[in-house]
C-alpha cells in the first residue's frame, strides 16, 4: 500500500512493504515486511515508448525504513560472503546464538565466531569477534577492535541516506531474524 502522493516532498509519505524473497546488495533477504517512510523512485527506463522494467527501480527519495520483519538463512548468508569476500569457501556457516564459520581462504583453513547484537541506544548493529583461527594458529579477539566496519550504523549515512529502525534481531535456529 503507498497511500496518497505528496507532491510538497515529491514522495508517497508511507510505503508498506511485504514480499517472500527481496534481493538487496547480493544478500537474499526473505519474509520481508517493512514500512517506508518518505519514500519516492523511478523504474529503469530501457527505451521506446513506455518501456520500463518495474523489477529494476532507482531510489529517488527515502527517509527512514522501519524493518517489521526479515530472515536470513545461514545457507543465503554463505552464499552473500563467499561472493563478497573473493576467495572465502565456507564448509560451514551457524547460525544459532552466535555466528560461526569454517573454511578456508584462499586455500588455507579459517574459522571465526561472531557475536551479532543490535544496540538500539547506538541505533548500530555490533558485530563482535570472539574467536578466529587462520592455518589453525588463534587470532586474538583484539586484532580486530579498530576495524569500524564490525559496527554497522542503522542512523543515515552518505553511502545509505536513510535511517533504518529494527525491533530486534536474533540467531537461532541457522537463521538471523528481526521479529
Amino acid at each position: 500500500d503507498m497511500g496518497a502522493w505528496n507532491p510538497r516532498t515529491s514522495a508517497f509519505p508511507l510505503l508498506m512493504l511485504s514480499a517472500d524473497k527481496v534481493e538487496f546488495q547480493g544478500m537474499t533477504l526473505r519474509g520481508v515486511a517493512a514500512d517506508l517512510s518518505n519514500f519516492s523512485f523511478v523504474p529503469l527506463y530501457e527505451g521506446g515508448l513506455g518501456d520500463y522494467a518495474w523489477d529494476d527501480v532507482r531510489l529517488m527519495r527515502l527517509d527512514r525504513v522501519i524493518v517489521r520483519s526479515v530472515q536470513v538463512d545461514a545457507a543465503d548468508a554463505k552464499a552473500y560472503l563467499e561472493k563478497r569476500l573473493p576467495g572465502l569457501a565456507l564448509s560451514a556457516l551457524t547460525l544459532d546464538g552466535t555466528v560461526k564459520a569454517a573454511g578456508t581462504w584462499h586455500g588455507r583453513p579459517v574459522a571465526a565466531e561472531a557475536a551479532v547484537e543490535l544496540d538500539r541506544a547506538a541505533r548500530r548493529v555490533r558485530v563482535r569477534i570472539l574467536s578466529a583461527s587462520y592455518m589453525g594458529i588463534p587470532i586474538p579477539p583484539a586484532f580486530f577492535a579498530p576495524i569500524a566496519a564490525l559496527d554497522l550504523s542503522l542512523a543515515a549515512t552518505p553511502e545509505r541516506p536513510f535511517s533504518v529502525d529494527l525491533p530486534g534481531l536474533t540467531l537461532r535456529d541457522g537463521r538471523l531474524t528481526v521479529p
